[in-house]
């Protein structure tokens, strides 16, 4: 609570609040030392990422507050707002906190642009200012967290007519299953897109998972280019930089990462001077494709456990092997050596498999409230099949 009295009454609501220091202002962009009242909101922030509910997040994170189409002032998220409110340690603007918002026209609006995005971004296909709602915020998290492989087989429950269509009914009632929440009945950008402007339209799973997979392509990117290296005002005739450095990367890990303060503190450390004479960084495609690795968990998890039953390491060679054939997303050699001198403290060449899976889960989780029990989700879905089936 403490972090939370500090940001919200040591600042000022500003309507030129500035922008977020970032999730490493020293390491990364040379700003200022950072204080302990920095660490105390930032740790304020994490808390809540994690344990409040979902209005308070958004409230928190959300920054732009405008009429809607009815006329009515609303509450709205920016995309990069959306990327902070699942980020560990992404900063919220001075000035701005819950419920406190830029109050904008429609004319300002219009002008809005999130320079880390394409033009056929999956936000801007929700809305032409790339804004999202509340309602909008709650299925996009719930679909970032939900495994795939759920929703194939909701899908397959659901489809009454069996051509892999749904209905916008069918597609609540199997929501409801897999969340035990009533607010996913409300009507968001999302219904729209997915079921037409008369929400008559059937959608077919191929569209779903292409809408998913972009989404989480899109929320990639936008982090990437926020954490890209930037150029120095000596180096405005260079091209800009498409890597991000290895500590950056590191840190990542770490913040989802069960060490402790000093563990981190020395694999920074160890980072930096193995990687710091290199200067190669972490491409856009490296980033792009270990995060791909992680959305399949479950079967990297299965596959360590395998080795480890059969008394076999965690070599580079094996981690790279479960990437390529049971994955099928490769990992390059670099991002693996990276990942191995994150994890492997003892400097042995082998992988410890439990502060892996355990950050990997953390990431994949990201919000507290949108976790589910297994056997609980089966249940509620067979039971609302039923229902749908009568």
């Amino acid at each position: 609570m403490q972090g939370w009295l500090l940001h919200a009454n040591a600042e000022k609501l500003n309507p030129e609040a500035k922008e977020p220091r970032g999730l490493f202002p020293k390491a990364e962009t040379g700003a200022r030392r950072v204080t302990f009242r920095d660490i105390t909101i930032q740790e304020y922030e994490n808390r809540l990422r994690v344990y409040s509910q979902p209005e308070k997040i958004f409230c928190y994170f959300a920054t732009i507050k405008t009429e809607n189409d009815a006329g009515k002032l609303k509450v709205f998220m920016t995309p990069i707002d959306f990327l902070r409110s699942l980020r560990p340690g992404l900063r919220q603007p001075e000035g701005l906190g819950l419920n406190q918002f830029r109050r904008m026209d429609r004319e300002e609006i219009k002008k809005l642009k999130c320079s880390g995005l394409p033009k056929d971004s999956i936000f801007y296909k929700l809305r032409p200012d790339g804004l999202l709602t509340f309602c909008d915020f709650l299925y996009l998290v719930m679909l970032l967290t939900m495994p795939e492989k759920y929703f194939k087989m909701g899908f397959k429950l659901f489809d009454q007519q069996g051509n892999g269509n749904l209905s916008i009914r069918d597609m609540n009632t199997l929501l409801l299953g897999i969340t035990h929440d009533e607010r996913f009945r409300n009507i968001s950008a999302v219904h729209f897109y997915f079921f037409g402007p008369q929400l008559n339209q059937k959608l077919s799973l191929a569209k779903f998972l292409e809408f998913r997979r972009q989404l989480q392509h899109d929320v990639l990117l936008l982090e990437f280019n926020l954490l890209k290296k930037k150029r120095k005002p000596t180096d405005a005739n260079k091209p800009q930089s498409n890597t991000i450095s290895e500590v950056c990367f590191a840190k990542i890990l770490l913040k989802c990462s069960a060490m402790s303060k000093t563990e981190k503190t020395n694999t920074l450390k160890r980072i930096n001077k193995k990687y710091q004479p290199v200067k190669r960084g972490i491409t856009q495609d490296e980033f792009m494709s270990f995060f791909r690795f992680v959305q399949h968990l479950p079967d990297i998890e299965t596959a360590l456990s395998y080795h480890y039953l059969a008394g076999a390491d965690i070599s580079r060679g094996a981690l790279k092997h479960i990437s390529h054939v049971l994955v099928g997303v490769p990992l390059s050699a670099h991002v693996i050596d990276v990942i191995f001198t994150v994890f492997n403290t003892k400097n042995s060449g082998i992988l410890g498999c439990n502060g892996f899976i355990e950050a990997l889960r953390h990431r994949m989780l990201r919000c507290k409230h949108t976790s589910f029990n297994l056997e609980d989700m089966y249940g509620s879905i067979l039971k609302c099949a039923k229902k749908a089936l009568m």
